[in-house]
């Protein structure tokens, strides 16, 4: 591989919208593969090639599922890039809704307390 890119998207929580929730890039001599988070077996994966100027683009996607990019580059141990929930929840909508209605819960409930009659601060 002479260079490239990644993306991982993922459907959202509550709708079908299609979130990208980790991007990346690959170096000249990377080898990838696309395996099960076991990293037992290789996925099947389907997508195509374009020829360019530079080389040959290609564009593969797997199916949903437990499924992980492996990068094997000389000198180093294989890594395996993948989404988890933090990822996923700063790029849906809904999660960072969900998760801003605790802190303006509390944000009244500590307002209104200092404001009771008897009590210090």
């Amino acid at each position: 591989m002479s260079g490239g890119s990644f993306e991982l998207r993922q459907p959202g929580f509550l709708n079908s919208n299609i979130l990208s929730v980790k991007t990346g890039e690959f170096f000249t001599g990377d080898q990838i593969q696309i395996v099960e988070r076991s990293g037992a077996a290789p996925v099947d994966v389907s997508g195509f090639f374009i020829p360019d100027e530079a080389g040959m683009l290609v564009h593969a996607a797997s199916p949903l599922g437990r499924n992980v990019i492996r990068v094997d580059r000389l000198g180093t141990e294989p890594s395996r890039i993948s989404s988890n929930v933090v990822d996923r929840s700063l790029t849906d909508p809904f999660l960072l809704f969900v998760s801003l209605i605790p802190a303006v819960v509390l944000t009244v409930l500590q307002l209104f307390s200092s404001f009771v009659p008897g009590r210090k601060p």
